[in-house]
């Protein structure tokens, strides 16, 4: 409104830059904390010796797609229904999934500790 009333070009630029700066700084914060997360959950899938190229490539996989299915594991991987379950248990066991739809079939798994990261400063 000043700018149509006052000419107020130099506040409403101020008011626009400070946006783009807390922004840009929430944006290099959260890749910062997605950085030490992978680096944090590898470490602890070698520690706890869940280091097949399987759960590495799974891993990679949580950070494209954090809500998954078995289904798309076996789908995105190329492995067999076996396998999936497998990684999927051992993911679960040492916490980096959480299994939400609380089925006994067609279940969905959470990679929580991600999706924190990324909905951060989305909350009201």
């Amino acid at each position: 409104m000043r700018i149509r009333i006052n000419g107020d070009w130099e506040g409403w630029l101020k008011f626009f830059l400070k946006g783009i700066k807390e922004v840009s700084e929430e944006a290099a914060n959260s890749a910062s904390k997605i950085i030490i997360l992978k680096e944090t959950i590898l470490k602890k899938l070698f520690d706890k010796k869940v280091s097949s190229i399987y759960a590495v490539e799974f891993l990679n996989l949580l950070f494209r797609k954090p809500i998954i299915t078995s289904q798309e594991l076996i789908k995105e991987l190329e492995i067999s229904k076996e396998t999936a379950n497998q990684i999927i248990k051992k993911f679960e066991e040492i916490e980096i999934l959480k299994e939400i739809s609380g089925k006994k079939r067609y279940k969905k798994y959470l990679f929580s500790e991600y999706i924190n990261i990324i909905k951060g400063g989305t909350e009201l």
